[in-house]
């Protein structure tokens, strides 16, 4: 039995690793037009410029959030459900976020663990 567990341990730390960055929270659709302060905020709703007048209210669409760090050039996508919606709120938009989480190389996405100013 405590194979098992050593097992499990290990495969988990395999395949997530301990993330840590700080950059700009906002959504896939800033980063991909390339603004950041004057992204709609449309867009962390319904994922995207105009989104509005192409689904109604109410529709179930991904927010697609991401963390932009600066200093790598790069943006990583989030998982933000354990994170209460208020903080996200307060966040989006916003330039040096701490997204501390688990990192997952083949998707490029982290499952946030926490998220705050810097």
């Amino acid at each position: 039995m405590r194979y098992m567990i050593v097992i499990l341990l290990l495969s988990v730390l395999l395949f997530s690793s301990e993330f840590n960055k700080i950059g700009f929270l906002t959504t896939l659709g800033c980063i991909k037009e390339g603004s950041f302060r004057d992204c709609p905020l449309e867009t962390y709703s319904c994922g995207y410029k105009g989104c509005f007048l192409e689904n109604d209210v109410g529709d179930n669409i991904s927010d697609n959030l991401v963390l932009y760090v600066h200093k790598e050039g790069i943006y990583y996508t989030i998982d933000s459900s354990p994170i209460k919606t208020s903080i996200v709120d307060k966040l989006i938009n916003s330039n040096n976020i701490r997204l501390i989480g688990e990192y997952d190389e083949v998707t490029n996405m982290v499952r946030a663990v926490e998220l705050k100013k810097f």
